[in-house]
């Protein structure tokens, strides 16, 4: 089966440096996957061509500005582009970030049909199907970085890298934390970490950014600064709170929910918000869409 995977790893790679939106993608599979910009390659040698639309303003996540054709038969399986059609906006997110000095900010979790991504206790261990872990750890693998808030760091203590697919491991970022950090204690904390909290302490040797002692944290700006620093895609995986947060502070672009046929009845609600009195008050997506993850099913909603 020629890997699709490997040939979206590679576009995503090459368009964080192209200066200008490629007019077409080539993809041939050879030993291994080929990439090309804007290349005249022999067309017996030609599997896929993805055409871009240049209209001025592009949001990768929304818009339709590929098209994808197969110029040979290759035996695909219907997977293989339906996979590729998901997943190559991601890809983009380098280069429009880029373009725009914008981090795209989409946030992911897996919670149960009645609303819980945890029980009491915290254990959500696993609520999603393997799918779900695979689909994570591609949009692990695709985004510049991962995010998480104290809360879900100090309770889980996530790894936050690409372990199930091929890729380059994300940018940890974490939001929040009191006191010193311990890199031997927390397995997403090392010199390469990112940490925003109200304070320093001078014997951390990870990067701090200090925000003001607000809660919670102007998240706004703190995709300025993600944007600042060349992170042009966050991938924020909870917890509840700090998700609650930025869909509050209208500071996310996508929401996937994981839907997964359980139920808890008790246990950590998907969202923290103030008690809403009528339907208009509602989050309201631009659009919206699931599709299939295993034998159980995503929600993709645009903001």
């Amino acid at each position: 089966m020629n890997d699709i995977w490997e040939a979206i790893i590679k576009i995503s790679a090459a368009l964080k440096s192209v200066e200008k939106l490629p007019e077409s993608i080539a993809i041939r599979f050879k030993s291994q996957a080929e990439i090309a910009f804007d290349e005249n390659w022999d067309d017996s040698n030609l599997t896929i061509l993805v055409k871009t639309d240049s209209t001025p303003m592009i949001n990768p996540l929304q818009d339709s500005f590929f098209d994808i054709k197969v110029l040979k038969n290759a035996q695909f399986e219907n997977v293989d582009l339906d996979q590729l059609r998901f997943y190559l906006p991601f890809a983009f997110c380098g280069f429009f970030g880029r373009k725009y000095q914008k981090c795209y900010s989409i946030s992911h979790f897996a919670q149960t049909l009645d609303g819980k991504i945890a029980t009491n206790i915290g254990d959500s261990k696993w609520i999603g199907n393997e799918e779900n872990l695979i689909h994570a750890h591609k949009m692990r693998a695709l985004c510049d970085g991962i995010l998480v808030g104290s809360r879900t760091m100090e309770r889980d203590n996530p790894k936050l890298n690409v372990r199930k697919v091929t890729g380059i491991d994300p940018v940890k970022i974490i939001l929040g934390g009191n006191g010193q950090l311990s890199t031997k204690k927390y397995h997403a904390i090392g010199p390469s970490s990112l940490v925003f909290k109200d304070s320093k302490e001078s014997s951390e040797s990870f990067d701090c950014v200090v925000m003001p002692k607000d809660s919670p944290f102007d998240l706004h700006n703190v995709l300025k600064i993600l944007a600042e620093r060349g992170i042009y895609s966050v991938y924020i995986e909870g917890g509840s709170y700090t998700t609650s947060h930025f869909l509050n502070q209208k500071a996310l672009d996508q929401v996937q929910i994981h839907f997964s046929s359980k139920i808890l009845g008790s246990g950590v609600s998907s969202f923290e918000f103030g008690n809403i009195q009528e339907i208009k008050d509602a989050i309201i997506f631009q659009s919206d869409h699931f599709i299939p993850m295993g034998d159980e099913m995503m929600f993709i909603g645009n903001l």
